[in-house]
């Protein structure tokens, strides 16, 4: 099974319609799900989550490539900014062209990450794929069950449907569990703080969809120990 670390990206020029009108956006990483969120002042992102437009990318790569495809609009969103991202829906022609230049020429972000995040992979049995997260404000409390996008030693990505997340800023902290699954038996339990949000609709649901990159705040030694080995034994199946 090959390693599933880090998604990696080529950069290219992209340029999208909306309303009849074409907007030039510049030189940006994107990989098969589309361009991460960006400075954008020419409207408010938040206000545009979900709305159809249409992306043209021509890559900056090695191997000539230029691809138009059909695409939604994301806000991305830390304390202090929301970022314009788009969210592709390419074709599988196009996404086999893409996806064999990101193999042979994909490059992690530009920010460094210290450690790797390890993509979900349904084929790894002990990785986890939900976890539930709890929240208590004053008599009021919160109880979501997550999808796990990624995760890493210092943190997990998990996305939701649940409308009761609307109102969930960055900054907040949350009680998270990590639902066993397969061989490994023991859920690990942390509290973690949401330190980017990304707003999108789910393009089959068409529900709002929030994916919350979360860093672990406070952790047992106990449960230290318990994530460690987790990670570990995902780790070895991928690379097995």
């Amino acid at each position: 099974m090959a390693a599933n670390f880090s998604p990696r990206f080529v950069k290219g020029k992209v340029r999208f319609v909306y309303e009849n009108e074409t907007f030039d956006v510049g030189e940006h990483l994107l990989n098969l799900n589309g361009i991460p969120g960006f400075k954008w002042t020419r409207f408010e992102p938040m206000d545009v989550v979900g709305k159809a437009c249409r992306a043209s990318v021509s890559l900056s790569s090695s191997t000539p490539f230029e691809f138009s495809c059909d695409a939604t609009m994301t806000c991305e969103e830390v304390t202090g900014r929301t970022d314009l991202g788009i969210a592709f829906n390419i074709t599988q022609a196009d996404g086999m062209k893409l996806g064999e230049i990101i193999t042979k020429e994909g490059v992690l972000p530009e920010y460094a990450r210290k450690f790797p995040r390890i993509i979900f992979l349904e084929n790894v049995g002990v990785m986890p794929s939900r976890a539930i997260l709890k929240q208590s404000i004053g008599s009021e409390n919160t109880e979501v069950v997550g999808d796990i996008v990624d995760m890493s030693p210092t943190g997990i990505q998990i996305s939701t449907e649940d409308m009761r997340c609307a109102v969930t800023i960055p900054g907040e902290v949350w009680d998270v569990i990590l639902q066993p699954r397969g061989g490994f038996a023991s859920p690990v339990v942390f509290r973690g703080e949401v330190k980017r949000i990304i707003h999108s609709v789910d393009p089959k649901s068409y529900n709002a969809k929030r994916y919350f990159s979360m860093a672990i705040t406070q952790i047992t030694n106990e449960h230290k120990t318990m994530f460690t080995d987790l990670l570990r034994q995902v780790v070895t199946r991928i690379k097995g």
